[in-house]
């Protein structure tokens, strides 16, 4: 939109749409189809850079307590890998859930549009998700 001094400014985008390895994927359409699994409470996907610096999905991913959820832990005891990151704990825990939630979207998105890493926040970490939102929507 041009300024009342005729100069255009560019103010980014305004969609969620990001562009990986060619393709053009919309982050908001992933976010729908996480919210649409009955074990995923909260989530937000965002776009990182992995360890060769290219951008890869990871989806950030509160689960919603409850039997169901119970069922898909894995059976690791806390106390003995309580030396390993708590990233990787969550993983290893979650597994289970992990390869249920990338199975159901990759029965709705293209494969180019999964995220190929998944992380699960713990619900007391609430504010923690609802940051990461805010600064997806200030990229």
């Amino acid at each position: 939109m041009p300024s009342p001094d005729a100069l255009v400014e560019c103010a980014g985008r305004a969609d969620d749409q990001v562009k990986i390895r060619g393709f053009r994927i919309e982050l908001g359409e992933i976010d729908t189809y996480l919210t649409q699994h009955p074990l995923v409470r909260e989530n937000v996907t965002l776009v990182r850079r992995d360890k060769d610096e290219e951008p890869t999905l990871v989806s950030y991913i509160v689960p919603r307590r409850g039997k169901d959820l119970d069922d898909l832990l894995s059976g690791d005891d806390d106390e003995a890998n309580s030396h390993e990151d708590e990233l990787v704990r969550g993983l290893r825990k979650y597994r289970t859930l992990i390869r249920e939630i990338r199975n159901h979207l990759k029965s709705k998105l293209p494969s180019y549009a999964v995220p190929t890493g998944s992380s699960f926040i713990q619900p007391d970490w609430i504010l923690t998700l609802k940051y990461l939102c805010h600064w997806r929507g200030c990229l």
